[in-house]
């Protein structure tokens, strides 16, 4: 097993009856239910410019999980908790916070602490699903070209996660006065550059989910549209509405003028899946707060599942059988 900490592989050991450390690195404990657990362990890398919108959409996403966890109408046996204190201490703070209209800070520009959550009875497919996964976040500035050798340090948790969430405010390309189309060529060459010149690793072996933030900003009346189409009630998704929707993003960038992104995006990685999402429903008053009653995220949970699609081979194999019998 890869330590989720610090990634050095085969370095996970017993010290005593129940404890489990990385004894080769970093010496981090590992929780004994994460090392034993018998479910697909996961991991997902979120990777975009400072300001763009990560760290809020994965607050967002716990945020829309938690309300699915205690709402009485919604996937009822689900439920997701930490494996480690610092994954429940970051999780608790950023909750509490947001829902007193806080919003989270920029990542620092450190080398992220991974956050391992347990999902338990996910509903998938009319299945019930279990998951462990490692969500990693790092600072926008790891990923400035003129930076560019700081992935080697501070970003190299990309060469082993097989599945990126590639996030991009249009917005705020918008505001910067550059062209869209360029800029988002531009975002995705230095990606490319430190996975290929500073981590070695080749982009074929990663799924790569471009998330389209805070697409409420947008005056579109197409993404008004298809973002107050979102209903908890469909939650989750069929795969069928995933790749509908994947595909219209798509189109939906092509008409924008993004044809040359969209071409080496495909060609240069595993896959490529496209989303937009809001990820508080609402523009914030300022950079630090929003009335809370105006939090409603949107279509913050497709990237999610584009995860479980992309990694887990037995969903693949039943997303298979499954379109098989409906011909």
């Amino acid at each position: 097993m890869i330590c989720p900490f610090c990634l050095m592989e085969n370095s996970i050991f017993p010290v005593k009856e129940g404890r489990y450390v990385c004894i080769k690195s970093c010496g981090h404990p590992i929780s004994s239910e994460y090392y034993n657990g018998r479910y697909p362990k996961l991991s997902v890398g979120a990777v975009g410019q400072r300001g763009h919108g990560k760290t809020m959409y994965l607050t967002s996403l716990f945020y829309a999980l938690d309300w699915l966890m205690n709402s009485p109408d919604f996937w009822h046996d689900f439920y997701y908790q930490a494996h480690d204190p610092e994954s429940l201490k970051l999780l608790t703070s950023c909750l509490a916070n947001l829902r007193k209209g806080e919003l989270p800070p920029a990542t620092c520009e450190v080398f992220p602490t991974p956050t391992l959550i347990k999902f338990r009875h996910l509903p998938l497919l009319g299945c019930s699903d279990t998951y462990d996964i490692a969500f990693y976040d790092t600072g926008g500035e790891v990923f400035n070209d003129e930076r560019v050798l700081k992935i080697g340090t501070q970003g190299r948790f990309m060469s082993r996660v097989s599945v990126a969430w590639f996030l991009v405010s249009l917005p705020n390309i918008e505001k910067s006065g550059e062209p869209i189309a360029q800029t988002m060529s531009t975002f995705l060459n230095k990606y490319l550059m430190g996975l290929k010149d500073v981590l070695n690793y080749r982009p074929k072996d990663q799924h790569l989910i471009v998330v389209l933030t805070k697409a409420d900003e947008l005056q579109d009346p197409w993404v008004s549209e298809f973002l107050d189409s979102d209903r908890a009630e469909e939650w989750p998704p069929s795969a069928r509405t995933l790749v509908s929707n994947s595909y219209e993003v798509s189109d939906w960038l092509e008409r924008k003028g993004c044809r040359g992104f969209l071409k080496a995006a495909r060609a240069e990685f595993r896959s490529v899946e496209f989303c937009m999402v809001s990820a508080l429903g609402a523009r914030p008053a300022d950079d630090r707060r929003i009335d809370p009653n105006l939090i409603k995220p949107k279509r913050v949970l497709e990237p999610f599942f584009w995860v479980l699609l992309k990694t887990d081979r037995s969903l693949l194999d039943r997303l298979w059988r499954f379109f098989h019998k409906r011909r």
